[in-house]
């Protein structure tokens, strides 16, 4: 019986799809690149995973210690759920985040902050109000997916895949 071999691409593409049930971000800021301050962060009311989305609030989450640095996360933002595992090959990280605006502008925002820091994206898809990209950065990838949900938040889901160095 033949085994059939998967992209690679497959597995985080589920991953973020099924982790986001809305989506984006329209504020139209800079980029926000997570550095060593993300662990003081929840006590920071601009940090993005301080709870600054308006409407109900989601719980906030810290990032990953080994989060990609060069992964844009937008400004006045919370991040609802994060996790990475890791391996001798790289880090693989998901993450989901809440933002105030039309999905369709957070799509464009996440789209400009990628392609700003160095990713290229190879793929994009739009259906049912759901927009999703994959782009690469030499053998890094991430999947991207953006939603709106009920609540009037936007919602991305990324799995992002970190090769070591």
């Amino acid at each position: 019986m033949a085994v059939l071999a998967r992209p690679r691409w497959i597995l985080p593409i589920l991953v973020a799809a099924i982790a986001v049930h809305g989506a984006g971000c329209a504020d139209g800021g800079e980029p926000r690149v997570p550095d060593e301050a993300d662990d003081d962060a929840a006590a920071d009311p601009a940090s993005p995973t301080a709870d600054t989305v308006g409407g109900a609030a989601p719980a906030a989450v810290s990032l990953p210690a080994n989060i990609p640095a060069d992964f844009p996360i937008p400004p006045q933002s919370t991040i609802s759920s994060a996790d990475a595992l890791t391996d001798d090959d790289g880090t693989l990280t998901n993450v989901t985040i809440l933002s105030e605006g039309d999905p369709e502008a957070g799509y464009a925002w996440y789209r400009d902050a990628l392609t700003q820091a160095g990713w290229t994206v190879t793929a994009e898809a739009h259906s049912d109000g759901t927009r999703s990209l994959h782009a690469d950065k030499g053998e890094s990838y991430v999947d991207l997916t953006v939603v709106g949900d009920p609540s009037g938040r936007t919602r991305a889901g990324a799995a992002i895949w970190k090769i070591n160095p």
